[in-house]
């Protein structure tokens, strides 16, 4: 092989068909090749998270809030609810577990179009959503 472009490319076939210890070259493509990917991954999950916005604080216990996931779909202006949790559960925004009888914002399911997902998040999240703080999912 005299290093051409062609020989680049199936020196790169073979890397992705033969055991990565049996060539030299074929480790380095692959790990190559793996660096890419792991960053791939990691843009595609800030890219899929959720974009949630506060619109609108109607009372002490209810909310309007927009809704924007890649796997769910986008929802504007629906009414979520402070209620009480009935079982132990995690929040649908950030990922933290939450324990029966902690606070948590329900989804008004009598919205037109709110969907049958019951989702549910916990009031920390929210508060440090209206502070302004970034909400990290957790495990993402």
């Amino acid at each position: 092989m005299n290093n051409s472009a062609d020989d680049q490319r199936w020196l790169q076939m073979l890397a992705l068909l033969a055991p990565v210890a049996s060539f030299p070259a074929a480790a380095a493509t692959a790990a190559r090749w793996a660096s890419v990917a792991a960053d791939r991954k990691h843009r595609d999950a800030r890219r899929n998270s959720a974009c949630v916005e506060i619109l609108e604080r109607l009372s002490p216990t209810s909310i309007v809030m927009s809704w924007a996931d890649a796997t769910s779909g986008r929802y504007g202006e629906q009414t979520w609810t402070l209620r009480v949790a009935r079982r132990k559960g995690v929040c649908s925004l950030s990922g933290e577990a939450f324990a029966p009888g902690a606070p948590v914002y329900r989804l008004n399911v009598r919205q037109r179009g709110a969907g049958k997902t019951v989702r549910s998040i916990a009031a920390a999240t929210i508060e440090r959503l209206e502070r302004g703080e970034p909400v990290r999912r957790i495990g993402a």
